[in-house]
């Protein structure tokens, strides 16, 4: 974008110099004005005033809220979900929407007309250079004249270099059309781990499906081969596979291509089959695979009910709030949805027996009933009471479940809960107190025992007793392994498990630095192997 007017206007009315496509924007969201006082020798400014209008989500220079303040070059200017901040409050990247970067530029000068000939020969005399000076500044004059019938250069940001085309360079028709070669994906190395739970499953006992950009993966491992879905055209950030058929569903972040009637970006959510790789067809469905569109801006998590027939998601409304939606995807249509009551839902599981489903957020724990659900959504869920163990409200991250259907929940605070019903309500009925050195970020039933992660970079195998109502002894720790040793140098200290999937005693793992690991989990804490095909394998845990 080059600023060359005295005033550059950025915001969501059509008449704006930069004009901007999200809901969150305002009409005239902020202004840049060029100081008068600074301009470089070709005439073009190189400092600004930055003016915010006053809306809701602000403006940041440099990640802080700012109103009025000088801009200079490499400063950056951010606008997105800002409303819950102060001024000079700081933004996470995640929550940036546009970001821009102020760069100085020169502007290519045009050839100055030249004097004739006869008058800069009479001016010579006039010019005394010492030392030889004269004959390098008539050199210097012969090169300007050489080049006056150059064609000029060119300037393309952020580069500030001037580029010039050959010196025997002679347009074509064939500089436009493009090549007959193309580019074909065929491996993608990593996963999208760093934000998004759940994001490495299963699909049978050779496939994973994984999430990496604006594709979702499906690695074979044993032929080492990857096939793609390729419908989304943003970032992939959950997803859910069906319990019972061959099929996906997969959610994006704000789609800019597929809108709502109205006209504003929206979520994406893609019902597709895993052999076929081709969206889920039928005469009922007039939406050809595409959910309606009743998330704003981000799909926080999602899953399928254990009978296949609801997929239930949270994603952000237009408010920066949560909302949950459950659908009947088969017919494409929502059956009902309400506010989450937070504002970052970070996992969605059902429990064995099917009817209860549990939501965990930077709020707690929500137990939401189908049965009650049917009567009145808005009052089919409960609250689950912890501030008798952890003594204060902290987020929930993860949840799994004991054989009887009770729910075992990781929370921010590194405890493990245990949940029961204690009359009406549900509520922590035992603890695994300081499970993890910071937050507990995963939780996995296995056949071995249950498995933890945590902000420590442990995955813990832990072995308990339930009876359905309380612990009957402390749960211990049988094994452990630490990740960090796949952490890329300078990130050790930085490497937890952001998404845990058990099947058939083996666990895949996705990591906060975007690998993929699998582990063995009757292994774990054993001293290094090598397999037969050659790879390492640490305390149980094999980089796939």
């Amino acid at each position: 974008i080059a600023l060359l007017k005295a005033t550059t206007i950025f915001g969501r009315d059509p008449t704006s110099d930069v004009r901007l496509q999200w809901d969150g924007v305002s009409r005239q969201h902020l202004r840049l004005e060029a100081d008068a006082r600074f301009y470089n020798g070709s005439g073009l400014p190189t400092k600004f005033i930055l003016i915010d209008s006053g809306g809701a989500n602000g403006t940041f220079l440099n990640g802080e809220r700012v109103t009025k303040v000088s801009v200079r070059d490499g400063d950056r200017i951010a606008i997105g979900r800002g409303r819950h901040l102060p001024q000079g409050g700081q933004m996470a990247d995640s929550n940036i929407e546009y970001l821009f970067v102020l760069r100085t530029l020169t502007k290519p000068a045009l050839a100055p007309a030249h004097k004739p000939a006869q008058d800069r020969a009479g001016s010579a005399g006039v010019r005394r250079q010492p030392l030889g000076g004269q004959e390098v500044a008539d050199g210097q004059r012969r090169h300007r004249d050489a080049r006056a019938g150059d064609v000029p250069g060119e300037v393309f940001p952020p580069c500030t270099s001037m580029v010039y085309p050959p010196s025997r360079y002679a347009p074509s028709a064939a500089d436009n059309r493009m090549p007959d070669a193309e580019l074909v994906l065929e491996f993608v190395y990593g996963c999208r781990g760093w934000d998004t739970a759940r994001a490495v499953k299963w699909f049978d006992h050779s496939r994973i499906i994984f999430l990496a950009g604006a594709f979702v993966v499906i690695y074979d491992k044993d032929e080492h081969t990857q096939r793609f879905f390729t419908e989304h055209d943003d970032d992939v950030v959950a997803l859910a596979i069906h319990p019972r058929l061959p099929l996906a569903a997969s959610g994006s972040i704000a789609s800019r291509e597929r809108r709502t009637p109205e006209g504003r970006p929206s979520c994406t959510i893609m019902i597709w089959n895993v052999e076929t790789r081709e969206r889920t067809l039928s005469p009922e469905w007039p939406s050809r695979g595409v959910l309606s569109r009743i998330h704003q801006q981000r799909i926080e998590a999602m899953e399928f009910d254990r009978t296949g027939q609801f997929l239930v998601t949270y994603g952000d409304k237009e408010d920066g709030t949560t909302m949950i939606c459950v659908y009947d995807w088969k017919s494409g249509k929502p059956w009902f949805h309400l506010s989450a009551g937070a504002s970052v839902v970070h996992m969605v599981k059902h429990a064995p027996g099917g009817n209860i489903f549990v939501q965990c957020s930077d709020r707690g724990v929500r137990f939401y009933d189908y049965a009650r659900a049917k009567i009145a959504p808005d009052s089919s869920f409960t609250t689950g009471g912890y501030l008798s163990v952890t003594k204060k409200p902290t987020a929930a991250l993860a949840v799994e479940f004991t054989e009887q259907g009770q729910a075992i929940v990781g929370m921010g605070t590194g405890h493990i809960l245990f949940f029961a019903n204690k009359g009406t309500e549900i509520k922590a009925v035992g603890s695994i107190k300081a499970a993890h050195a910071g937050r507990v970020t995963c939780l996995e039933q296995c056949a071995e025992g249950l498995v933890s992660a945590g902000d420590d970079g442990l995955l813990k195998l832990w072995r308990y007793e339930w009876d359905g109502t309380a612990l009957l002894s402390q749960p211990i720790v049988i094994a452990q392994v630490s990740l960090r040793p796949y952490a890329v140098q300078g990130y050790h200290d930085r490497v937890w498990a952001t998404s845990l999937d058990y099947l058939d005693g083996r666990l895949v793992v996705a990591t906060s630095t975007n690998h993929i690991l699998m582990v063995v989990v009757s292994e774990m804490g054993r001293s290094t192997r090598r397999s037969a095909a050659g790879s390492s394998r640490r305390g149980g845990a094999e980089s796939i």
